[in-house]
């Protein structure tokens, strides 16, 4: 894919099918992309000799188990 630079780091992030537009922001907004090793925030712009970096983002899951009684249906 061919990109025209300069491009929004949320629209970069998107397409390299890392999240959607919306997403990219929220990873923007938690801090956890960086540009040329500095936090970025909404709007920066991204240059084809720059260095973007995605944090690691885990998820969390709860799983919860339900019995339900005999004859309920």
């Amino acid at each position: 894919m061919i990109m025209d630079y300069p491009i929004r780091i949320n629209k970069y992030i998107r397409d390299r099918g890392l999240a959607s537009r919306r997403e990219a922001d929220k990873l923007v907004d938690d801090g956890l992309v960086l540009i040329n090793g500095k936090i970025s925030e909404k709007g920066d712009m991204v240059n084809k000799e720059d260095h973007v970096v995605l944090k690691e983002n885990k998820k969390e899951y709860k799983y919860i188990a339900y019995y339900k009684p005999c004859g309920l249906s």
